[in-house]
């Protein structure tokens, strides 16, 4: 049988319409324990990131990563261990992260509050560890 081409269109689902971004993630973990964790990320960051190392290296590229305006939560916990943290050079850098026998740092430039920035909170401990952000230049 022929078919009318206005009776066929008629049967194809109506277009969705789709958000121009994916909703953003509310956590993410990343662990590493005597081993070693590489990740680059795209898209949406999640609200809070947990990152862990015990005698183990985690590297987290955020980089290309997409911030929505307010907080992203980063705690990060490390153990005999290695964090690195690369950031956009667009965010504002709140380091509320402590070392003990360690090193805790934030490398670069991070913007100066007041603005629309998104902020990137990163609070944690590094106990004989070392745990390193980077702001991309």
């Amino acid at each position: 049988p022929c078919r009318n081409s206005a009776a066929a269109e008629s049967t194809l689902p109506a277009p969705v319409d789709r958000p121009s971004s994916l909703a953003r993630p509310a956590a993410q973990r990343f662990a590493a324990v005597l081993s070693s964790t590489e990740r680059h990320l795209e898209g949406p960051v999640p609200e809070r990131l947990d990152l862990r190392a015990v005698m183990g290296s985690v590297e987290i590229d955020l980089r290309r990563a997409d911030f929505p305006p307010g907080v992203t939560e980063i705690d990060v916990r490390s153990i005999l261990g290695n964090i690195e943290l690369e950031l956009p050079s667009h965010v504002r850098v709140e380091n509320d992260g402590h070392a003990l026998l360690g090193n805790f740092s934030v490398k670069g430039r991070s913007r100066r509050p007041g603005g629309s920035e998104p902020v990137v909170r990163i609070t944690g401990r590094s106990i004989l560890a070392n745990v390193e952000v980077e702001l991309d230049d």
